[in-house]
């Protein structure tokens, strides 16, 4: 029997960022990070789960919102 591994994401277990729709969606962490998550299903029913830091992108768009605002 296999070992029941837990795969995490910075430190947080993977189950907890369960995605029912399997559309990639993006999520803030409690430190501030910003995660872009995709999940796909495999053809022998596992899942794979990407996660991509979308940190620095989220602080340009916001730097960009607020010149445009001016």
């Amino acid at each position: 029997m296999a070992a029941n591994r837990s795969l995490l994401i910075f430190g947080t277990p993977l189950w907890m960022y369960a995605n029912t729709s399997s559309k990639p969606f993006e999520m803030q962490r409690q430190n501030g990070n910003w995660l872009f998550i995709n999940e796909q299903k495999l053809a022998d029913a596992s899942t794979i789960t990407m996660a991509t830091d979308i940190t620095a992108i989220k602080h340009h768009e916001a730097e960009l919102a607020i010149s445009e605002q001016r």
